[in-house]
């Protein structure tokens, strides 16, 4: 085996933690721009690896030295429900001038990362939070020169919106979500294999055995109302209900993600919603809000409605929140 570089290098960004011979390391790749023009950053380094970039690998510690450095940029994160318009939102940031988007980086959720519940089966609460607290302070490191740092969770990351806050208490928290009925009849398209490729670390944060095994629709349905009973009691957490998303919304909205009224292009903005943001830069699809909007709800209204009971409270929950913040 080749030996662990002691150091991230410079500007380098940390990707995911994997396993080498029994010992938990970090890889990381070299960045030199902080353009990222595809949807999900899995993609951009999917990208980044076909063009030759190679990983460079270090032990824990060299993502846990970055824990007590200074954030020098204006930062904001993004969570959600899935099916909701995060990508949109995750788009509309990439028009930001000087902003670096993570949109969704792996190091940051379940599938053995930062937010698994069984890393601290092998790392102390400390070690935790402190690759945590590295890992943005290394993104906000990476690349070149910026001035916001925004960083779009996956949904399933919003089960840990507590401990998010309790280590990042001065970040603004942007959750958006939508009636439950649209979210769980998107997440029945999921294959099958692909939906249960996390369930056991689900299934965790949700206080359930790893053998928990209710009908789909159920699954999802608690899911939703997890995350959205935390985002609720998570302070100083910012609700977007998807029925809301509108340019003219965001625009309130941006300067309490910390952006500079001067900063923003409105034209920019604007066309975001007029493209699929779930679209490739190579691809030129357009999105139709309303057919989607008219295959949401057919496939919503096949759903029992005892499956969508304790979603629906939290979704009614989330949006009280919503009217007084």
């Amino acid at each position: 085996m080749s030996a662990l570089a002691s150091t991230a290098p410079a500007g380098a960004l940390p990707i995911r933690i994997t396993v080498r011979d029994e010992r938990l390391v970090v890889d990381w790749l070299p960045l030199d721009t902080i353009a990222m023009p595809e949807p999900f950053f899995p993609q951009t380094i999917r990208r980044m690896r076909d063009d030759g970039a190679q990983y460079v690998t270090t032990g824990l510690d060299a993502l846990a030295a970055f824990a007590d450095s200074p954030v020098p940029v204006r930062t904001a994160f993004v969570f959600h429900v899935s099916h909701c318009g995060s990508t949109l939102v995750a788009n509309v940031l990439k028009t930001i001038p000087e902003s670096f988007v993570l949109s969704e980086p792996a190091l940051i959720t379940v599938g053995g990362q930062l937010c698994s519940p069984y890393l601290t089966r092998v790392i102390s609460r400390e070690q935790h939070h402190a690759l945590i607290r590295g890992a943005i302070a290394a993104y906000a490191a990476a690349g070149g020169p910026k001035r916001y740092l925004f960083c779009k969770f996956t949904d399933v990351a919003s089960l840990c919106l507590p401990l998010l806050r309790s280590l990042f208490p001065e970040v603004p928290f942007l959750f958006l979500y939508r009636d439950p009925r649209h979210v769980i009849a998107s997440n029945l398209e999921i294959p099958e294999d692909i939906r249960r490729q996390w369930h056991a670390e689900v299934a965790a944060l949700l206080g359930h055995e790893a053998h928990w095994a209710p009908p789909p629709a159920r699954y999802f349905a608690e899911i939703f109302e997890a995350e959205c009973v935390r985002a609720a009691i998570t302070p100083n957490v910012i609700p977007l209900d998807y029925r809301d998303l509108s340019p003219e919304r965001l625009l309130q909205l941006l300067p309490q993600l910390g952006v500079a009224p001067q900063d923003v292009d409105e034209a920019a903005l604007r066309g975001q919603f007029r493209t699929y943001s779930k679209a490739l830069p190579s691809q030129a699809e357009r999105f139709s809000a309303q057919a989607e909007a008219a295959r949401r709800e057919a496939m919503a209204a096949c759903l029992d409605p005892a499956h969508c009971a304790g979603a629906l409270a939290a979704y009614e929950r989330i949006g009280a929140t919503a009217a007084v913040t």
